[in-house]
């Protein structure tokens, strides 16, 4: 079960160093792990910092930077049966992805998606607002995309499983 880790980022910095040490430092997966790094038009070296960490980097075509287009590219690109997508800020909880695949053994899942929490969230009172708003029950999500896991440190926005490779993300992109 191979995963392709798809990372989207502009000007993320220091931010992607994190992010791609978080993926680096997680529970190991059978089948390996490619990383893809979409870039959207950054200025401050972040497609270098990606590429002297092993990730493929992938320039984002001239238009409008969007997530969706980030996304869609590196989807198109991935190679793996699973994609995990992440935004470059995030710092990936080291068992989320051993926890998400769980959830595919049920043959109805076509994705697993998890919590999203701000890394110190007693700075601010805004911080602290946003993380109470990504806090919320578990209920299941449009029926087979229902949710399973959830990280306790930051965010994973989603695993697709094969049901949905080849699936357009936003077919606005």
């Amino acid at each position: 079960m191979k995963l392709s880790v798809v990372i989207i980022g502009r000007n993320e910095g220091e931010r992607l160093v994190r992010c791609l040490d978080s993926v680096r430092e997680m529970t190991p997966v059978e089948g390996g792990v490619e990383v893809i790094y979409v870039d959207s038009a950054s200025v401050d070296g972040s497609p270098a910092r990606a590429a002297a960490r092993g990730a493929r980097v992938i320039p984002l075509p001239d238009g409008r930077p969007t997530a969706a287009r980030g996304r869609n590219a590196g989807w198109r690109a991935a190679s793996g049966e699973f994609v995990l997508f992440l935004d470059g800020d995030t710092i990936l909880d080291r068992d989320f992805v051993r926890r998400a695949f769980a959830g595919f053994s049920d043959p109805n899942v076509a994705v697993v998606w998890g919590h999203r929490r701000e890394i110190r969230p007693q700075d601010s009172i805004y911080n602290r607002v946003l993380d109470l708003d990504w806090i919320y029950p578990y209920e299941p999500q449009c029926g087979p995309c229902r949710g399973k896991t959830s990280p306790t440190r930051v965010m994973p926005c989603w695993i697709a499983g094969p049901a949905m490779k080849g699936l357009n993300v936003d077919p606005g992109s």
